[in-house]
């Protein structure tokens, strides 16, 4: 990923990067076409096109979609097989349509992107909830026509829109979990930009905050691809308390956890998060001493 560009700029952006469930075939392939996507929305969004911006958040959106579908199809596939026999393809396109056995997340893109959806019934996702990404891809469509208007000028309106796909996304991640606490059937989330042979290093600021997601939806981290124990949790607390983070991605986090406060405070590993004060006065100014010291 290119350094010159601050993806913590956008909203939610970083948030959308760390559900991406990035392990297929062809995972090379999908973590470049990512870091594209992801520099195309960061620059359109600095730039004030907004409805640029948001078509590339759409664009990680499907690949997230995309992704999940190729996992259901290696944790459930005859379950799996039995539904896209129905699938159809988008006209013409018949001839390349052999996703039974897809070896690639791209191969679903032959398919009409409402139909993918109707995938997700095996992991428990609602009718509702279906409907949500179909909604989403239809008001994709709409704006993409050419209308002589953009829908999206405002930095509010974009922030709007994009909650609207974070929001489907963590649905569809809570039944990821939920179907694993049913079934048993483990579905490995391979969510770290620094894992080694495909395992999440469990270490990082992106694996933090999936434990923590994965927490907060009933699950066990250690079920989806993590190694967690006590000590995680004693790291995730220091990293916090000596670390200046983007409260945008971490205060939605904590704001749930103390939702739901009555139940973590009875647990020790993780009860110090309903307290702990994200990016404390003291952190900066240890950060201006530092710089202090560095110029003399």
């Amino acid at each position: 990923m290119s350094d010159a560009i601050d993806y913590t700029e956008v909203p939610y952006l970083q948030d959308i990067l760390n559900f991406l469930p990035i392990d297929p075939d062809d995972e090379e392939d999908v973590i470049g076409y990512i870091d594209n996507i992801s520099n195309l929305v960061a620059v359109n969004y600095k730039n004030g096109q907004y409805l640029f911006a948001y078509f590339g958040v759409h664009l990680l959106y499907m690949t997230y979609i995309y992704c999940t579908a190729w996992k259901i199809a290696q944790i459930e596939p005859k379950r799996y097989k039995d539904a896209i026999v129905f699938a159809r393809s988008y006209s013409g396109r018949e001839k390349d349509l052999k996703i039974e056995d897809a070896d690639s997340i791209f191969s679903y893109s032959l398919i009409p992107e409402k139909e993918i959806a109707k995938l997700f019934r095996i992991i428990g996702l609602d009718k509702s909830q279906i409907s949500i990404i179909g909604n989403l891809v239809e008001m994709r469509n709409e704006m993409a026509h050419a209308s002589g208007k953009f829908e999206i000028l405002t930095e509010e309106i974009f922030d709007a829109k994009v909650n609207n796909i974070i929001s489907s996304m963590r649905n569809i991640h809570r039944c990821i979990v939920d179907f694993y606490n049913k079934t048993q059937i483990a579905l490995q989330l391979k969510v770290c930009w620094y894992r080694k042979a495909g395992v999440n290093c469990s270490h990082c600021e992106k694996c933090y905050r999936t434990i923590l997601e994965i927490l907060l939806s009933g699950g066990d981290p250690n079920n989806f691809g993590f190694k967690v124990n006590e000590q995680t949790y004693k790291d995730i607390h220091e990293f916090l308390k000596y670390t200046i983070v983007n409260k945008g991605f971490w205060q939605p986090i904590q704001d749930k956890f103390i939702e739901n406060s009555s139940c973590w405070r009875t647990q020790p590993d993780i009860a110090w998060i309903l307290d702990i004060k994200l990016n404390s006065p003291m952190l900066y100014a240890r950060k201006l001493l530092r710089k202090i010291k560095i110029i003399k």
